[in-house]
Protein backbone atom coordinates (compact mmCIF):
# COMPACT_ATOMS: atom_id res chain seq x y z
CA UNK A 1 0.00 0.00 0.00
CA UNK A 2 1.38 3.43 -0.94
CA UNK A 3 1.47 6.35 1.52
CA UNK A 4 -1.45 8.02 -0.30
CA UNK A 5 -3.55 4.85 -0.19
CA UNK A 6 -2.71 4.41 3.51
CA UNK A 7 -3.69 7.97 4.39
CA UNK A 8 -6.98 7.77 2.46
CA UNK A 9 -7.81 4.40 4.06
CA UNK A 10 -7.03 5.85 7.50
CA UNK A 11 -9.40 8.76 6.83
CA UNK A 12 -12.15 6.36 5.74
CA UNK A 13 -11.68 4.41 8.97
CA UNK A 14 -11.76 7.63 11.01
CA UNK A 15 -14.88 8.80 9.15
CA UNK A 16 -16.64 5.57 10.11
CA UNK A 17 -15.57 5.96 13.74
CA UNK A 18 -16.62 9.64 13.69
CA UNK A 19 -20.12 8.76 12.49
CA UNK A 20 -20.66 6.54 15.53
CA UNK A 21 -19.83 9.37 17.95
CA UNK A 22 -23.11 11.07 18.72
CA UNK A 23 -21.75 13.79 20.99
CA UNK A 24 -19.92 16.88 19.81
CA UNK A 25 -16.26 16.10 19.35
CA UNK A 26 -13.74 18.83 20.02
CA UNK A 27 -11.03 19.09 17.36
CA UNK A 28 -8.38 19.33 20.08
CA UNK A 29 -9.25 16.05 21.85
CA UNK A 30 -7.30 12.84 21.07
CA UNK A 31 -9.64 11.64 18.30
CA UNK A 32 -9.77 15.15 16.79
CA UNK A 33 -5.99 15.44 16.72
CA UNK A 34 -5.65 12.00 15.09
CA UNK A 35 -8.22 12.93 12.43
CA UNK A 36 -6.54 16.27 11.68
CA UNK A 37 -3.12 14.58 11.46
CA UNK A 38 -4.60 12.07 8.99
CA UNK A 39 -6.02 14.88 6.85
CA UNK A 40 -2.67 16.69 6.94
CA UNK A 41 -0.92 13.48 5.90
CA UNK A 42 -3.31 12.94 2.98
CA UNK A 43 -2.83 16.58 1.91
CA UNK A 44 0.95 16.12 1.99
CA UNK A 45 0.70 12.99 -0.19
CA UNK A 46 -1.65 14.71 -2.65
CA UNK A 47 0.67 17.71 -2.77
CA UNK A 48 3.61 15.44 -3.71
CA UNK A 49 1.63 14.02 -6.62
CA UNK A 50 -0.11 17.18 -7.83
CA UNK A 51 2.35 19.93 -6.76
CA UNK A 52 3.26 21.11 -10.27
CA UNK A 53 -0.40 21.24 -11.27
CA UNK A 54 -1.35 23.12 -8.08
CA UNK A 55 1.30 25.78 -8.77
CA UNK A 56 0.01 26.65 -12.26
CA UNK A 57 -2.01 29.83 -12.70
CA UNK A 58 -4.39 30.34 -11.02
CA UNK A 59 -2.55 28.87 -8.04
CA UNK A 60 -4.45 26.36 -5.92
CA UNK A 61 -3.93 25.38 -2.29
CA UNK A 62 -4.90 22.16 -0.52
CA UNK A 63 -7.03 22.57 2.59
CA UNK A 64 -9.00 20.18 4.77
CA UNK A 65 -12.04 20.22 7.03
CA UNK A 66 -11.23 21.60 10.44
CA UNK A 67 -14.64 22.47 11.76
CA UNK A 68 -15.14 25.49 13.98
CA UNK A 69 -13.66 24.17 17.20
CA UNK A 70 -15.54 20.90 16.74
CA UNK A 71 -14.56 18.04 14.50
CA UNK A 72 -16.77 18.06 11.38
CA UNK A 73 -19.21 15.22 10.72
CA UNK A 74 -17.88 14.82 7.16
CA UNK A 75 -14.15 14.96 6.44
CA UNK A 76 -13.01 16.57 3.20
CA UNK A 77 -9.85 17.70 1.43
CA UNK A 78 -10.08 20.39 -1.25
CA UNK A 79 -7.94 22.20 -3.78
CA UNK A 80 -9.10 25.82 -3.71
CA UNK A 81 -7.94 29.05 -5.35
CA UNK A 82 -5.27 30.77 -3.27
CA UNK A 83 -6.90 32.93 -0.60
CA UNK A 84 -10.29 31.23 -0.91
CA UNK A 85 -12.01 28.46 1.06
CA UNK A 86 -14.18 25.50 0.13
CA UNK A 87 -17.07 27.46 1.66
CA UNK A 88 -16.70 30.48 -0.63
CA UNK A 89 -15.41 29.06 -3.91
CA UNK A 90 -15.70 26.09 -6.20
CA UNK A 91 -13.06 23.48 -5.44
CA UNK A 92 -11.66 20.11 -6.48
CA UNK A 93 -12.77 18.19 -3.40
CA UNK A 94 -12.60 14.74 -1.86
CA UNK A 95 -15.38 14.02 0.66
CA UNK A 96 -15.18 10.91 2.84
CA UNK A 97 -18.31 8.80 3.23
CA UNK A 98 -19.76 8.81 6.71
CA UNK A 99 -19.87 5.00 6.77
CA UNK A 100 -16.15 4.79 5.96
CA UNK A 101 -16.68 2.80 2.77
CA UNK A 102 -14.92 5.26 0.48
CA UNK A 103 -14.84 8.79 -0.84
CA UNK A 104 -16.29 11.03 -3.55
CA UNK A 105 -13.96 13.17 -5.66
CA UNK A 106 -15.14 15.92 -7.98
CA UNK A 107 -15.58 19.63 -8.39
CA UNK A 108 -17.74 20.91 -5.55
CA UNK A 109 -19.71 24.15 -5.49
CA UNK A 110 -19.73 26.57 -2.58
CA UNK A 111 -22.29 26.29 0.19
CA UNK A 112 -22.40 30.06 0.74
CA UNK A 113 -23.11 31.26 -2.79
CA UNK A 114 -25.63 30.04 -5.34
CA UNK A 115 -23.89 28.47 -8.31
CA UNK A 116 -24.54 28.80 -12.01
CA UNK A 117 -23.00 25.38 -12.51
CA UNK A 118 -25.13 22.27 -13.02
CA UNK A 119 -24.45 19.80 -10.25
CA UNK A 120 -25.13 16.08 -10.45
CA UNK A 121 -28.08 15.08 -8.29
CA UNK A 122 -26.27 12.14 -6.69
CA UNK A 123 -29.15 11.49 -4.29
CA UNK A 124 -31.31 10.57 -7.32
CA UNK A 125 -28.87 7.81 -8.30
CA UNK A 126 -29.65 4.23 -7.34
CA UNK A 127 -26.44 3.99 -5.34
CA UNK A 128 -24.05 6.63 -3.98
CA UNK A 129 -21.70 7.25 -1.08
CA UNK A 130 -23.36 9.50 1.50
CA UNK A 131 -21.26 12.58 2.25
CA UNK A 132 -23.98 14.80 3.73
CA UNK A 133 -23.35 16.49 7.04
CA UNK A 134 -26.07 17.57 9.44
CA UNK A 135 -26.33 21.28 8.55
CA UNK A 136 -27.39 22.84 5.25
CA UNK A 137 -23.86 24.15 4.60
CA UNK A 138 -22.43 20.63 5.00
CA UNK A 139 -24.91 18.88 2.69
CA UNK A 140 -22.37 17.85 0.05
CA UNK A 141 -24.13 15.00 -1.83
CA UNK A 142 -25.70 17.13 -4.56
CA UNK A 143 -23.02 19.84 -4.88
CA UNK A 144 -20.65 17.99 -7.23
CA UNK A 145 -19.75 18.33 -10.88
CA UNK A 146 -18.01 15.27 -12.38
CA UNK A 147 -18.29 13.25 -9.14
CA UNK A 148 -16.76 9.81 -8.91
CA UNK A 149 -17.23 7.42 -6.01
CA UNK A 150 -14.17 5.44 -4.90
CA UNK A 151 -14.84 2.45 -2.68
CA UNK A 152 -11.98 1.34 -0.46
CA UNK A 153 -12.92 -2.30 -1.08
CA UNK A 154 -11.75 -2.02 -4.71
CA UNK A 155 -9.68 1.18 -4.59
CA UNK A 156 -7.47 1.98 -7.58
CA UNK A 157 -4.96 4.68 -6.73
CA UNK A 158 -4.16 5.13 -10.41
CA UNK A 159 -7.81 5.89 -11.26
CA UNK A 160 -8.19 8.10 -8.18
CA UNK A 161 -5.09 10.18 -8.96
CA UNK A 162 -6.12 10.54 -12.62
CA UNK A 163 -9.64 11.64 -11.68
CA UNK A 164 -8.44 14.16 -9.08
CA UNK A 165 -5.99 15.54 -11.64
CA UNK A 166 -8.87 15.85 -14.13
CA UNK A 167 -10.90 17.69 -11.46
CA UNK A 168 -8.06 20.15 -10.87
CA UNK A 169 -7.79 20.77 -14.63
CA UNK A 170 -11.55 21.33 -14.94
CA UNK A 171 -11.58 23.56 -11.86
CA UNK A 172 -8.87 25.71 -13.37
CA UNK A 173 -10.90 25.94 -16.60
CA UNK A 174 -13.96 27.08 -14.60
CA UNK A 175 -11.88 29.68 -12.74
CA UNK A 176 -10.49 31.05 -16.00
CA UNK A 177 -14.02 31.53 -17.37
CA UNK A 178 -14.90 33.63 -14.34
CA UNK A 179 -17.16 31.26 -12.39
CA UNK A 180 -15.91 31.43 -8.80
CA UNK A 181 -18.73 29.77 -6.93
CA UNK A 182 -21.19 32.63 -7.24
Amino acid sequence: MTPLHESLAALCDLAKRRSSIKTLTVASDVFGRVAIEAMQSACAELRKIHDKQLQEHPKLELSYSRGLGRLPRVFWIGAVPSGRTVGNSISATICFAKDGSGMVAGIMTSSLFPSRLHCVQRTALPSFLDVNGTKWETKYNDRFLIPKDFLMSDFSEELFVAHFQHCITQLRRQLRTGIRGA
